[in-house]
């Protein structure tokens, strides 16, 4: 966000009556217009407020702060998923990317077998892809794979078997070997993932829910370390700067939320940040809201759907 200085403190009493009256007009114009825009947060409310109010430095070290609070958040989920399942961690883990190779490999078998009819050219792609299924079956040890994961194997399969049927009959008998054996191989490793998933049903859905579970975890703790940031904001903000903010912040959102020009989406979104007190709040309890920060699939998972919290219960 581009940051300007608006109003020179040697006209006026810095913090005073007369400098809140020219600095709340000017905010209440800029964050208005902005508001029209369809990525209009709350944190660039406030963080034009200190603008405003001559308070840039300030409002830009506090986003800052914010900021790399979800962001930490954000890592935190991903590693403690990964430290507990490896690579079979759902959406993730490098087994999925493994198997998602492997479709692309089918593919590039089928596409190969259709185009050029060679046979040993399609067996060394029919060969890659099994040989992809065989490493993700060997990096699963035997355990619970995400449910979803059966998709881009059916992709393997579906392309190493129609390859054998373009091409097989004048394939020489090695490249035959290859052109058949890698639809079973894929297969084989299909069934016995089902057969696994069906011997440990309980397994199979921490799996599932394993990068789901590890957010919802940090969503939990968050908190204590929002706490933790407001409570370093406040001992770093000198006491009348932290005043003027939450005076030109109460005047302005007040405007704002009163003003017709404002989009109801807007509106909805600062009116939930109402009630903050300690200046910088807005922009900490944004950058927190783990919508900002978690991706908007895994957050219509992590939430039911009677919650306030979910996606579809927000404004979008």
């Amino acid at each position: 966000m581009t940051q300007h200085r608006i109003l020179p403190a040697d006209r006026w009493e810095p913090f005073s009556d007369e400098h809140l009256a020219r600095v709340v007009p000017v905010a209440t114009d800029r964050i208005i217009r902005a508001s029209a825009a369809t990525d209009f947060t709350p944190r660039q409310a406030e963080m034009v407020i200190f603008d405003a109010c001559g308070m840039s430095e300030d409002g830009v070290r506090i986003w800052h702060a914010a900021r790399r609070l979800g962001e930490s958040a954000n890592a935190r989920a991903r590693s403690s998923a990964r430290t507990r399942f490896g690579g079979r961690t759902s959406s993730i883990g490098w087994i999925g990317w493994v198997l998602v190779l492997s479709a692309l490999a089918g593919s590039i078998t089928f596409a190969v077998a259709l185009q050029t009819k060679d046979a040993v050219l399609t067996a060394v792609f029919s060969a890659a892809t099994a040989m992809a299924v065989l490493v993700a079956a060997v990096g699963a040890r035997g355990r619970p794979l995400d449910r979803a994961l059966w998709r881009p194997q059916a992709f393997a399969l579906g392309g190493t078997a129609i390859a054998v049927a373009i091409v097989g009959g004048g394939a020489p008998a090695f490249a035959m070997a290859v052109l058949s054996g890698a639809p079973i191989i894929v297969v084989t490793s299909m069934v016995a993932g089902m057969i696994i998933r069906r011997a440990r049903p309980q397994q199979a859905r921490e799996v599932d829910d394993s990068l789901t579970a590890a957010y919802r975890a940090i969503i939990h703790d968050l908190p204590g370390h929002v706490e933790q940031l407001r409570r370093e904001t406040s001992a770093a903000l000198p006491p009348e700067r932290a005043r003027f903010v939450e005076r030109a912040r109460a005047a302005v959102f007040e405007r704002v939320l009163a003003d017709d020009r404002v989009p109801e989406r807007s509106r909805r979104r600062l009116a939930r940040h109402a009630d903050v007190h300690a200046a910088g709040g807005v922009i900490i309890a944004d950058f927190a809201d783990p919508l900002t920060w978690m991706p908007a699939t895994l957050a219509r998972s992590a939430y039911t759907t009677d919650d306030p919290r979910h996606p579809d219960n927000r404004d979008g």
